[in-house]
């Protein structure tokens, strides 16, 4: 229901927002007052429709419906809640030499073991980059980025991966 609700309001403020541009233009071109008014007031709806939309998508965050693929794609079960909101803020994921270049021309990445794929880290090699990702903590997890070929891992249980490894034969 949460997200029938926030897709309808999204699809409702898209028809606002060229309801609110077309009379706008027609306020300047005629410079009639009321079209103003209307547009004002088609600017205000739309405010008020991609807020509700943002409130149903905090919601699905907060609760971790991974039904949601948006959800699914960009929130951990192990992060803390205001971790959690940050996935508001979530792109397209860029690739990690973008991300260097744009560091000033870093010769290591570390993203989030969730960003994490075989072919992005093939690509960051190719360009010359490490790449050492954060905070994996089980050794599915570990299995994953060791698969991918990441050049490191950051835990939080140093031990229990050094123990993990040398059971693989890695270390």
């Amino acid at each position: 229901m949460i997200v029938d609700i926030g897709s309808t309001a999204l699809l409702l403020a898209l028809v606002f927002s060229v309801y609110t541009t077309a009379v706008a233009a027609i306020a300047a071109r005629r410079r009639e007052q009321a079209f103003l008014a209307s547009a004002r007031r088609g600017a205000l709806v739309t405010a008020g429709l991609v807020s509700l939309a943002m409130l149903m998508l905090i919601i699905l965050l907060l609760s971790r419906d991974y039904q949601v693929r948006y959800v699914y794609q960009h929130v951990s079960s192990s992060l803390r809640p205001i971790y959690t909101l940050a996935a508001l803020w979530a792109g397209i994921p860029r690739e990690y030499a973008e991300i260097s270049a744009e560091a000033g021309g870093m010769t290591m990445v570390n993203p989030h073991y969730l960003l994490v794929t075989k072919e992005r880290v093939e690509k960051a090699h190719a360009a010359g980059l490490q790449v050492a990702a954060w905070t994996a903590n089980s050794a599915d997890v570990w299995d994953k980025l060791i698969d991918a070929g990441v050049d490191g891992i950051i835990t939080d249980d140093p031990a229990g991966l050094i123990e993990y490894l040398r059971g693989k034969g890695l270390r």
